[in-house]
């Protein structure tokens, strides 16, 4: 791990005191990290809908000034989720299978607002699955993102606690952990945002805490990225989180192409979930035409098993 005492980074600045407000609101059992950190606010859940809200600030910026696609990606799974939840009540264990997401503008500030429904609850098969949908729109009312995602619910075998679903902020609720009582996990959260804090080379901060920096690879049209595991990406249950999965099949995808394009839609399949203490992400371009590109992603735990694969659809700007 890092050793914090020679990070030259002030030890409360607006991002280092929102990790440890968070890592404060994680020791209440029942929600993961991110949630806290990004500070998502239910304002409904019930079979009508289940809204779900986020404010877009420094935190959450990606190197453009825009908000970054995990934390969208984020965003629109956590409000699926939460609408099966309505069906099935919050001590269900979902576990994402497969999703689709379809991004129309990405906004640099102002008080997102996530709609999900439940759309179908199959009766077919040997495992109980359910379908949803979520449209994200800004603060100005536009469309970002629109979602449509298949889950599986399962047996609370490891006695997660109740999903908490905060009706207000869990953040502006806590107080800062001191760091002379961070448990191993936690000072190894910690020291990650002092480094992010202090980095002021590739990405942003919130890239840079999450490890989601991609590298171009050696060949044209590839891109690969290595993100080491741990508290700061984990959901309930100890595996990377599903949005963030897909914001480094998003990332990488992009970084696959030369600079000017955009991701106009990703759509996933969850294979397994990831254990070790790293995953790598490999991209690859399937196709690259005039004004429309495909990119293929491909997602492994540290024991080289298959969790995830996506595939982009890419397009030019103008």
């Amino acid at each position: 791990m890092l050793d914090s005492k020679n990070i030259a980074t002030p030890l409360h600045s607006p991002q280092t005191r929102r990790v440890l407000q968070a890592l404060q609101a994680c020791r209440t059992p029942g929600w993961m990290f991110a949630g806290h950190f990004l500070d998502m606010v239910f304002t409904q859940n019930d079979q009508a809908a289940t809204v779900v809200t986020l404010e877009v600030g420094p935190h959450c910026r990606a190197a453009d000034g825009r908000i970054s696609l995990a934390t969208l990606s984020i965003l629109a799974d956590v409000a699926m989720a939460a609408a099966v939840r309505s069906e099935f009540g919050p001590s269900a264990r979902v576990a994402t299978l497969t999703i689709r997401l379809t991004f129309a503008s990405l906004p640099a500030q102002g008080v997102l607002r996530a709609v999900a429904k439940l759309e179908q609850i199959p009766r077919v098969g040997a495992m109980q699955s359910a379908m949803t949908s979520v449209e994200i729109y800004a603060e100005d009312g536009s469309l970002c993102c629109s979602s449509a995602a298949s889950f599986a619910v399962l047996e609370n075998r490891q006695g997660t606690a109740d999903h908490p679903m905060p009706r207000t902020s869990t953040l502006s609720a806590a107080s800062l952990l001191p760091t002379h009582e961070l448990h191993e996990a936690e000072q190894a959260v910690w020291e990650r945002a002092l480094q992010a804090e202090q980095d002021a080379g590739q990405g942003s901060f919130i890239e840079r805490f999450w490890g989601i920096l991609p590298v171009a690879g050696s060949a044209p049209g590839q891109a690969s990225c290595r993100v080491e595991s741990g508290m700061h990406i984990g959901n309930r249950s100890g595996h990377v989180q599903g949005g963030i999965l897909l914001g480094v099949a998003a990332a990488t995808c992009t970084a696959a192409l030369p600079e000017g394009w955009s991701l106009l839609d990703l759509s996933a399949q969850y294979l397994d979930a990831g254990a070790g203490p790293y995953i790598d992400a490999s991209a690859a371009t399937l196709r690259s035409g005039r004004n429309l590109a495909v990119v293929e992603c491909r997602v492994v735990d540290s024991a080289s098993k298959p969790i995830f694969s996506a595939q982009a659809t890419c397009l030019r700007g103008r």
